[in-house]
């Protein structure tokens, strides 16, 4: 049933042009001076229409056994003699439906005793490979346009696999480098390690309910960054100067959930947690008509070794902006001080 209405449009049309061509013909070249316009388009129709069973039969089987010569599964030569046997069956049903036309339409009874009519057949051999073909077209046609769209579907599902992947790499990342930070804080018996696990488990309920989400507000993903800011307070005091600067037109802009707390994660993992005398961090996020810049910038004290594990943990990160923001533009720059990524993003 469902392959009959996917071939439904082409046949209609068929009839409908061929129905259109034969009452042209008929005007032309018929003896019908006697039948209103009406009455020939109606026998027209229903001429086209009669034989219109014989068009989908031979159409169906020809594009049934070029299936079977592509996938293989039968020998060429097999399937080549059945098509000529089905053109040949195709050919005597439409002679015998020529004359049945003839009969039932025209009023001509005399018809049956012509049927050995080499003109007839070769009008019948034109109408068959003329229909069949158009329809072998129509039918490659759609199955390319099926298959175009299956491989879009595949690829799609393929890229949210891999996102959903390096998601799931990322969050655990994050949650383990997050609690390290409370352990220190419970180590040395602070007060603030209460605190601390209360913005945490805000953090993570957040990250539960939207981490599966494609995009979130920016004024989420800022005040992730913020609350990242405040617990990394809580452990390190006042060993750091940090500034977050926001320029944002419209927060109602929606970016991948994240995205930008990864790489201030980075800053602290690689940058001030690893230093000995007092850092910085320096944020700065701009968004305007829809574009969004950002610069993190942390202090760095062993640039060889920071820089490689950095490497490592940006990856991910960068995997996911080529699958997420294709056209983006990002720039890491280091030397023997300093730690900087500029971001670009249409959002």
């Amino acid at each position: 049933m469902k392959k009959i209405r996917s071939q439904a449009p082409f046949w209609i049309g068929w009839l409908i042009v061929l129905a259109q061509i034969e009452f042209i013909w008929v005007v032309e070249f018929a003896s019908v001076a006697h039948l209103s316009v009406m009455q020939i388009l109606w026998k027209t129709f229903m001429t086209e229409l009669m034989f219109l069973p014989i068009l989908i039969f031979q159409g169906n089987v020809t594009t049934t056994l070029l299936t079977g010569i592509i996938d293989r599964k039968e020998s060429k030569i097999s399937n080549t003699l059945k098509f000529f046997i089905s053109i040949i069956l195709s050919l005597l049903a439409f002679r015998f439906m020529n004359m049945v036309i003839n009969d039932v339409v025209y009023g001509d009874a005399n018809t049956y005793v012509d049927f050995i009519n080499w003109n007839r057949f070769g009008s019948a051999l034109n109408n068959v490979v003329f229909g069949t073909g158009a329809f072998v077209a129509y039918d490659q046609f759609m199955m390319r346009l099926k298959w175009k769209d299956k491989e879009a579907r595949l690829i799609q599902d393929k890229l949210e696999t891999e996102l959903k992947f390096l998601k799931a790499q990322i969050n655990p990342h994050f949650l383990f480098n997050t609690l390290n930070n409370i352990y220190s804080l419970a180590r040395i018996k602070s007060d603030q390690t209460a605190d601390a696990i209360m913005k945490l488990s805000e953090m993570l309920r957040f990250i539960l309910y939207e981490s599966e989400n494609d995009k979130i507000n920016i004024r989420d993903e800022i005040k992730m960054i913020d609350d990242f800011i405040d617990l990394q307070r809580l452990r390190f005091d006042k060993r750091f100067k940090i500034t977050f600067k926001k320029d944002v037109d419209d927060r109602e802009n929606t970016i991948a959930p994240f995205i930008l707390l990864h790489f201030v994660e980075n800053a602290f993992k690689h940058g001030i947690s690893e230093s000995r005398f007092e850092s910085y961090i320096s944020i700065v996020l701009v968004c305007k008509n829809g574009k969004l810049t950002a610069e993190i910038e942390n202090s760095v004290e062993r640039v060889g070794e920071t820089d490689r594990r950095s490497q490592i943990g940006l990856d991910n990160i960068k995997k996911q902006l080529d699958l997420i923001y294709p056209d983006h533009q990002l720039i890491i720059d280091s030397n023997g001080n300093y730690f900087k990524v500029n971001l670009s993003i249409d959002l």
